[in-house]
């Protein structure tokens, strides 16, 4: 009776629920990614929204792990990406910009458990949505990820992903903008200081309706680069609901009363992430992206904002504007850290069998 009795104990410890990020509701969600060490700005209730809302064939697929007794113990933002195949056949892709992001109360024994149910949604997730790749990305602004202390191999292993881990270059602002500064590289300290015998004003912008400025900043910078637009909506929300609140910083570079340049800076939980950069002509001739960067710096580190600043994936092994603008992020003095990502292959056989077949023909 009394190992029955423990059976039944265990059973209910072990009890576990998937919760819908709607269903759990924005406070309850937001005070979990605010209280786990895992978690950062893309796993917030509005960013889960970002993600997905006014995305041509993109659907929310965010979820929670709860406990018999009621509590998070995981949140896990993503998404269902449809798109063509080569062949024009709908097929899926699952994302998760974030990954699970664990309550601190999760101690080592549960967390297996944990993932494990992470990692069987997933798998549920792909089969009913007939998904041919699932991808998660950690975010390296994450308390837990950052810094030197951080993981020393990709924690995404521990859920049988397979590593597909890149880099991003990060500035250690701990001691403050006057060291920072020390560091730029020689070309980033002159590219600022002939922003600014060029005329380039910098301000801070707390006015909602800038983000059409901010719109056409994109649009012209999207147009030089042939790729598509942002959605419009993306920007509005980030003015109307992140930067009241301090989770992003937008600095507009002007020239002669006029934008011409704009950085987007995501900060939380003094982390930031230069998330977007954009410039007209006059933008690039004047070096006005660099004046930005280093003025986001010299205000975020002083104020106590930010002790650490991603400043964007580099690119190391290819060339063209992939890797010019990854020395563009490396100028400003930051060191190589790990960007953790993996993959989890497709329930569809055939994908399968078709990928494996690929890689016979490759040599792989």
């Amino acid at each position: 009776m009394t190992e029955t009795m423990e059976a039944h104990r265990r059973s209910a410890r072990d009890a576990m629920r998937i919760v819908s990020r709607r269903e759990l509701g924005r406070d309850a969600w937001d005070a979990a990614a605010d209280a786990s060490p895992e978690a950062w700005l893309w796993h917030r209730y509005d960013l889960c929204d970002t993600a997905v809302r006014d995305w041509p064939g993109r659907t929310d697929a965010s979820f929670a792990v709860v406990n018999a007794n009621g509590q998070i113990e995981a949140l896990v933002p993503a998404y269902v990406l449809e798109r063509k195949s080569y062949f024009g056949v709908r097929v899926r892709d699952l994302n998760s910009n974030g990954g699970p992001a664990l309550a601190p109360t999760v101690g080592r024994s549960r967390r297996q458990h944990v993932l494990g149910a992470v990692l069987a949604q997933f798998r549920a997730r792909s089969e009913s949505s007939r998904v041919i790749r699932t991808t998660i990305t950690l975010p390296p602004m994450s308390p837990a990820f950052r810094g030197p202390n951080g993981p020393r191999c990709n924690p995404l292993l521990y859920m049988g992903c397979e590593d597909n881990s890149g880099q991003t270059w990060v500035v250690d602002l701990r001691d403050g903008s006057e060291r920072a500064w020390k560091r730029f590289e020689g070309r980033a300290r002159t590219g600022v200081r002939g922003a600014k015998e060029a005329g380039v004003t910098v301000r801070q912008s707390t006015d909602t309706s800038d983000w059409e400025a901010v719109f056409k900043l994109h649009q012209e910078t999207y147009r030089r680069l042939g790729v598509p637009s942002y959605p419009a909506a993306l920007f509005r929300t980030i003015f109307e609901q992140l930067v009241p609140t301090g989770l992003s910083v937008v600095y507009f570079a002007e020239w002669e009363g006029m934008p011409i340049a704009v950085a987007n800076i995501a900060c939380y939980k003094n982390g930031g992430y230069y998330w977007h950069g954009f410039a007209s002509d006059q933008g690039l001739r004047t070096n006005a992206g660099t004046l930005l960067i280093w003025r986001a710096i010299e205000d975020l580190a002083a104020n106590g904002t930010l002790a650490w600043f991603d400043c964007g994936e580099a690119v190391l092994h290819s060339g063209g504007k992939h890797r010019q603008l990854s020395e563009f992020k490396k100028s400003f003095g930051g060191e190589l850290y790990p960007v953790f990502q993996g993959q989890l292959r497709s329930p569809i056989k055939l994908y399968n069998r078709l990928l494996h077949l690929k890689g016979l023909i490759k040599g792989d």
